[in-house]
């Protein structure tokens, strides 16, 4: 059985929140499903069995099976789209609390060229997209969404429309630190 450990909410390894995640192509007995997660250690294991383009899901903590965990879903759902089912944007996951959507796509998408300033292609751009929520907001009802620009690097925005003005966060990683000496 193939065997992973996710940090859910997060970017970085070590961070964020981490679950077991158990790809199974038939359920275990119940026993051997409690020993693994008490085994692993981790506040939850998840264990998923692939359907017909859907999932079942179940969770264990070292000491019990549990109704429901979301970070072991994120997670499930992590290894799913990247190892599973790759590139899968939707995961329907039957569990004892009930049918679960996650949804890996984005509310809208855009490219921005800018070849009369020298930027044939600019990759993420945050200040067009001060215009593109408002558009989106209006046809999608509602103010918060998640942007995917599709150039060559691609990057995703989280935006939220507040009154006139426009909220953009996203993640960053440090690609290089150095000097410069003049």
């Amino acid at each position: 059985m193939k065997y992973y450990v996710v940090d859910a909410f997060t970017d970085e390894v070590f961070k964020g929140n981490p679950a077991g995640v158990c790809v199974l192509d038939k359920w275990l007995q119940e026993d051997v499903m409690q020993k693994i997660a008490a085994e692993n250690n981790l506040s939850e294991t998840a264990f998923v069995v692939k359907g017909k383009n859907e999932y079942e899901l179940r969770w264990f903590t070292p000491k019990a099976e549990i109704d429901l965990c979301g970070h072991a879903t994120l997670g499930t759902s992590c290894v799913v789209s990247n190892y599973v089912d790759v590139g899968t944007d939707k995961m329907i996951f039957h569990t004892v609390s009930g049918i679960l959507e996650v949804n890996r796509k984005s509310d809208f998408v855009s490219r921005c060229f800018y070849p009369k300033s020298g930027v044939n292609e600019d990759p993420v751009t945050g200040s067009a997209h001060s215009n593109l929520i408002p558009f989106w907001s209006k046809r999608l009802n509602k103010d918060k969404m998640i942007a995917k620009q599709l150039s060559k690097r691609g990057g995703t925005l989280y935006c939220e429309l507040c009154g006139d003005r426009v909220k953009i966060s996203g993640r960053a990683s440090i690609y290089m630190i150095g000097n410069i000496n003049i």
